[in-house]
């Protein structure tokens, strides 16, 4: 299934949960920082398949080895490739097919099938 490009206008960056309450009194009690890797969410659906919630984290992010919140995973880290001026990224996003049409089943938050960059 095809899926068109998706400009993007600025490159994201690194940024801190919320460590006021229980998580960030969680997080001190073993020594971890609050911050998440840049990274990008993405909400994709087509008719006859399931919503897919994910997102794509940027490779040299310094706290990739160590999100706050355990949400990287090597098949989400992506590294964007200069073309014409613009970094370019290819990402192959894997749908899973609604089994049950009219299901109210919460979306899949699991992206397949990435060819990572040679590198």
């Amino acid at each position: 299934m095809p899926i068109s490009q998706v400009p993007i206008d600025s490159e994201p960056v690194c940024y801190p949960i919320p460590d006021d309450g229980p998580a960030g009194q969680l997080l001190a009690a073993m020594g971890r920082h609050p911050f998440r890797p840049a990274h990008i969410h993405f909400m994709i659906s087509a008719p006859g398949y399931r919503t897919l919630i994910t997102h794509m984290f940027f490779e040299g992010d310094e706290f990739l080895e160590s999100d706050a919140v355990f949400g990287v995973k090597p098949s989400l880290v992506v590294r964007p490739e200069l073309q014409g001026g613009t970094g370019t990224v290819e990402y192959n996003f894997g749908l899973a097919r609604e089994l049950n049409p009219g299901s109210n089943r919460p979306p899949s938050f699991v992206a397949a099938n990435n060819k990572r960059s040679p590198g």
